[in-house]
């Protein structure tokens, strides 16, 4: 199957706490509020304590980052 029918993330950029904006193989640039998750998710829930869940800093996910 091509790349249409399986984006790839690209990127992952931190903007206001707990939104993330993520840019995909297919240009297409999507922002997701992802407290509910952290917050629904036991495994999840720490992160909420920590201060380096990149906000306000780029993130960057692939190959060599």
């Amino acid at each position: 199957m091509s790349d249409f029918f399986h984006p790839k993330l690209q990127a992952v950029e931190a903007l206001a706490s707990y939104r993330l904006r993520t840019t995909w193989s297919i240009g297409e640039v999507l922002d997701v509020d992802v407290e509910s998750v952290l917050r629904g998710t036991t495994a999840l829930t720490k992160l909420l304590e920590t201060e380096g869940l990149c906000r306000g800093a780029p993130c960057r996910v692939g190959p060599g980052h």
